[in-house]
């Protein structure tokens, strides 16, 4: 579902005169997905890496840290290769746990 659809009713029903501005907020909350990607795996990398090295008496070194990178991305590719619905309900699954 696009955001722009959830706005049509402020937005109005023509569709030359708000395209423009449906594109804007589809492209705008497409960013703020990347953008909210990135924070989590930025501060989760250095929490993550900490936590480990505590926990396992282990160095937090960049080898930890990019494995960690790595497993991040691995699990959102998976909880989202077959579709995104799907894979958010992954994703709410395994937090609930």
């Amino acid at each position: 579902m696009k955001i722009s659809e959830a706005c049509s009713e402020v937005l109005g029903k023509e569709k030359t005169k708000n395209s423009f501005f449906k594109l804007t907020i589809d492209g705008v909350v497409a960013f703020c997905f990347v953008g909210g990607l990135l924070i989590t795996v930025g501060l989760g990398t250095s929490v993550i890496g900490e936590l480990i090295a505590d926990v396992f008496n282990l160095a937090n070194t960049l080898t930890l840290r990019v494995t960690i990178i790595f497993a991040f991305c691995a699990f959102f590719i998976a909880a989202t290769s077959k579709s995104i619905a799907k894979g958010m309900a992954k994703i709410r699954n395994f937090i609930s746990i």
